[in-house]
């Protein structure tokens, strides 16, 4: 289960007075996710590299992470302990994402990941601009520019409608610490994504700080060949 999440209902008083005047997040649950080979319930990990924030340059990496339940899910009896995960541990698998695209079939991956794109530029697009202003305002206030890695958890409804559950400042970049089994796979997903991302920051830093748009563009463009 995630740690700091609790499954409430609209009965659960109690919970819902404890959380009144507190930093808290309030969710609908989904009670309808897609499932996927044997009724289980899945997620996506997604990462997403913002090089710069004026103007905005957001990169999808093309692979990612897929957490899956290793028990059928239940739909009638939300369980906090079997519903609710964000990591790899005995009752949830990884898988790599083109495992899950593979099995959605090509029309239905096609129809999910325009969808989750859309999505995702909403995200970091209007919204963000609405949630925190003109980033350009930002950068001329501070006197310097960042980049941010984010992971982005994902899941789709039985209509392959995308809904983000969260996203993550500090993804888990760890590949060494579920067994050997997981390690292969975790190393395959996110060993070129840090590599990638330290190519890219040192060829960032050699660029002059007036670089233009372009410039900064060519060197995305050259080092993050598995971003989109």
């Amino acid at each position: 289960a995630s740690k700091g999440i609790t499954l409430v209902s609209a009965a659960d008083e109690q919970a819902i007075e404890e959380a009144v005047g507190t930093w808290v997040v309030a969710q609908e649950y989904l009670h309808e996710p897609l499932l996927s080979s044997g009724g289980r319930k899945f997620h996506l990990r997604l990462y997403l590299l913002v090089t710069r924030w004026d103007p905005v340059g957001v990169f999808l990496y093309s692979e990612g992470l897929v957490f899956r339940s290793r028990h059928a899910h239940d739909g009638s009896k939300p369980s906090q302990s079997r519903d609710i995960f964000s990591s790899v541990s005995r009752d949830v698998e990884p898988l790599m994402l083109a495992t899950i695209w593979k099995e959605f079939g090509r029309d239905r991956a096609s129809t999910a990941r325009s969808r989750m794109l859309s999505v995702l530029a909403e995200v970091f697009g209007h919204a963000l601009h609405e949630s925190f202003g003109d980033p350009a305002t930002l950068t001329k206030e501070r006197g310097f520019d960042c980049f941010d890695l984010f992971g982005v958890d994902l899941m789709f409804d039985i209509n392959l409608q995308p809904y983000v559950l969260e996203v993550n400042m500090g993804p888990n970049l760890w590949v060494d610490r579920q067994g050997q089994l997981e390690e292969k796979l975790l190393r395959a997903v996110k060993e070129p994504l840090v590599k990638q991302l330290a190519a890219w920051t040192g060829a960032r830093i050699r660029l002059r700080p007036e670089a233009t748009v372009e410039e900064l563009r060519a060197v995305e463009e050259a080092t993050l060949v598995d971003f989109a």
